[in-house]
């Protein structure tokens, strides 16, 4: 015979049993967002022109679809931890591409710190006078009927590129961009 002291008996409902934070929206929406950042660079290596559209449409749709699903289904179960999980993240999300953004950390800044040791050892090896000049094609995005542009990047002893800013060339006008030590990414707009 058992006593009432030994049978345990699960009284909470399903819903809270159930309700725990989650980090699958964090990651999931973190997911887009390295989409979203490493966008252009792919566009540039691998000339994506109109499939950049699909390409960003789609992962964009299953992210709210789960998330707009995720936050009815678990407020009308009132799971909220679950609720508070989902909502959270678009926030976490957001704070973080905007920290990036602040300091100017994008896939072109990333590209040029993880092959900067490359194109130091290049200028190394330049021969001539001084100040010395070289450029590297970075590619280029866009097609017909679209905004293209151009990437190059510049190592000018003279620094002299920087006053390029902002200079209307061929129908488009030229950025530069200070990446320190006389390295300089110029894009070139073409509307």
């Amino acid at each position: 015979m058992t006593s009432a002291s030994d049978q345990t008996v699960n009284t909470a409902p399903e819903s809270l049993t159930s309700d725990h934070y989650t980090i699958f929206h964090l990651i999931l929406q973190l997911a887009f967002a390295a989409l979203l950042f490493f966008l252009n660079e792919l566009d540039r290596r691998l000339n994506l022109y109109l499939l950049l559209v699909p390409l960003l449409l789609v992962p964009a749709l299953v992210v709210v679809i789960i998330w707009l699903t995720s936050v009815i289904t678990n407020s009308i179960r009132k799971r909220w931890r679950r609720l508070a999980s989902a909502v959270i993240a678009p926030v976490i999300i957001f704070c973080l591409m905007a920290s990036l953004a602040h300091w100017r950390i994008d896939a072109d800044w990333v590209r040029f710190q993880a092959n900067h040791r490359h194109y130091e050892k290049s200028v190394q090896f330049l021969k001539g006078p001084h100040p010395r000049h070289v450029t590297w094609d970075w590619g280029h995005t866009g097609g017909a009927a679209v905004v293209c542009i151009d990437y190059e990047l510049h190592y000018d002893e003279s620094d002299l590129t920087k006053l390029r800013d902002g200079e209307r060339k061929g129908g488009g006008i030229i950025r530069v961009r200070d990446f320190g030590n006389h390295f300089y990414l110029v894009t070139a707009v073409y509307q």
